[in-house]
């Protein structure tokens, strides 16, 4: 009687595929958080100007 089993060539592709999987996924997160990251600096960095454009000795006042 003969039992099935996984060759060793199956499992390394199987670990294969599972690692190129994790590895991209890890990727899409850091650049997801990176846009989020860059999203939330945007307000930050325009008050940041306007307060420097407004300051007394620059002589300008935004409406």
């Amino acid at each position: 009687m003969r039992r099935s089993a996984f060759t060793l060539a199956e499992s390394m592709m199987a670990l294969l595929i599972s690692m190129v999987t994790v590895l991209a996924l890890g990727q899409t997160i850091k650049i997801v958080d990176q846009v989020n990251q860059r999203a939330l600096d945007m307000p930050t960095d325009w008050y940041l100007f306007v307060t420097e454009l407004e300051l007394s000795d620059r002589h300008f006042s935004l409406y």
